[in-house]
């Protein structure tokens, strides 16, 4: 019997028998098995309008039946129910596999964008450990599942990652855009897939966090004229050790490290030791964040492992802080031993890997509202300091995004009010939010 998902109620039949059976095949083959999953069936359908696997053959009548009635026609832009790796599944265009799941995110490509794939809750608790925007967080603890948009930024990053020759120089690419735009959720796209394709990642959520707030800051014991950050170090080496696990028991020390008069590391042993000497003493903590760093990034050409590096917020790196010293004087960035050692990964000195950073001005200090260039945000030491590198400009929704999240928020019931689910609106949504997404989620909330 042949495989069938169920859909708002509906049963909906795979793709796979739509096409046998409007070809005037039998089955008499039998059940054919679905790639990804090993089972009977295959993936859903997509009802994303315009989505290539979203029709059926045309000389099969009816997509989806309801028992006992005539044939449904779904609403435009409501995407399917359940927890499968895809919304939809598209065929292969020039002889390329489709994805099947979100492990071949390699595979994404143009006719993908706009879609939303999923990625699993414990997915998301190993490559992103310190969290989420905290938007997304909630929309997670809502739905009850993350559903990352395929957007035009991300491909176009991860078509620079496949292409790039890894012997060369590490390229960097910076994310920038108006606000609400989705560069931090651009960022964590590019984050996942690396991670995805067995890349070490060094992410740093919000480097703002670094150079505003900090509750300690003490002189460091390794140099008298920087500052160490001891408890947002730890956070930082906590965070690092869940999402590069494996990676820590690979790479070796090149030298040895005395961490005090009788605390030391000597060469030749796992990274992992350097990191659990940080979190069991939270005073060697930022020291132990510069000799990860270090490590890594001196054996990145190696060949061993590819090194992603991605700030998101990089334009906190250079500027203003405030934070004081003990005599109430301002502390400059590089005085931080955090942000000094960091300025020394997002350089271009070394190879095997690539750097991608975004610009916020959500937590940028001292300046105005409106900057979002490269220009406004770096200045002109962040700016000569990164130069060269690849602009990778975020937009605001195109129509066929927009129309993808209304339609992901209708299916979840998100938008209860009467006049939400009509064509006007639709039209008074996509034009108070400016297609915005960030706006587009405060408006739909209330709804």
């Amino acid at each position: 019997m042949w495989h069938l998902e169920e859909f708002c109620g509906v049963k909906l039949r795979c793709r796979a028998w739509l096409t046998e059976v409007a070809s005037g095949g039998t089955g008499s083959a039998g059940p054919r098995l679905c790639p990804p999953h090993g089972s009977q069936g295959w993936p859903e359908l997509c009802a994303h309008p315009g989505c290539p696997g979203s029709e059926a053959p045309s000389n099969f009548p009816h997509q989806r039946e309801r028992p006992g009635k005539g044939a449904h026609r779904p609403k435009p832009g409501i995407q399917p129910r359940g927890n499968g790796p895809w919304l939809y599944r598209a065929p292969a265009q020039d002889g390329a596999a489709v994805p099947e799941s979100p492990w071949e995110q390699a595979k994404h490509t143009e006719q993908h964008e706009g879609c939303l794939y999923n990625i699993p809750l414990e997915e998301v608790k190993a490559v992103f450990p310190h969290g989420l925007p905290y938007r997304f967080q909630q929309q997670i603890q809502t739905f009850n599942e993350a559903r990352v948009m395929v957007r035009r930024p991300a491909l176009e990053i991860l078509a620079y990652l496949k292409g790039s020759n890894f012997a060369h120089p590490a390229v960097r690419y910076v994310i920038y855009g108006e606000r609400g735009t989705g560069k931090t959720m651009t960022l964590c796209h590019v984050v996942h897939y690396c991670s995805r394709q067995g890349w070490l990642v060094l992410h740093i959520p919000d480097a703002h966090l670094w150079v505003k707030n900090c509750k300690e800051l003490l002189q460091s014991s390794y140099n008298k004229d920087r500052l160490d950050q001891p408890l947002q170090a730890s956070v930082w080496l906590r965070n690092f050790k869940t999402s590069n696990e494996r990676f820590l028991q690979e790479i070796k020390t090149q030298k040895k490290y005395m961490w005090g008069k009788r605390e030391s590391t000597e060469e030749g042993r796992p990274l992992g030791e350097v990191v659990e000497q940080g979190l069991a003493r939270v005073r060697s903590a930022s020291d132990a964040v510069g000799v990860v760093l270090r490590e890594i990034k001196q054996q990145s050409h190696r060949g061993s492992f590819r090194l992603l590096v991605a700030v998101d917020g990089v334009n906190a790196l250079w500027g203003r802080t405030t934070l004081r010293k003990e005599d109430k004087s301002p502390v400059s960035p590089e005085e931080l031993t955090l942000v000094h050692n960091l300025r020394k990964m997002v350089r271009n000195d070394w190879s095997g890997g690539a750097v991608v950073t975004s610009l916020s001005q959500t937590g940028s200090l001292f300046k105005h509202s409106s900057a979002y260039t490269p220009h406004e945000l770096l200045g002109k030491e962040g700016f000569d300091a990164l130069d060269p590198f690849v602009p990778i400009p975020v937009a605001n929704y195109s129509p066929r995004e927009f129309e993808s999240c209304y339609g992901y928020y209708l299916e979840r019931k998100w938008l209860q009010h009467e006049k939400a689910h009509t064509e006007d609106g639709k039209a008074e949504l996509q034009f108070l939010s400016g297609s915005n997404p960030r706006q587009l989620d405060r408006l739909a909330g209330p709804l």
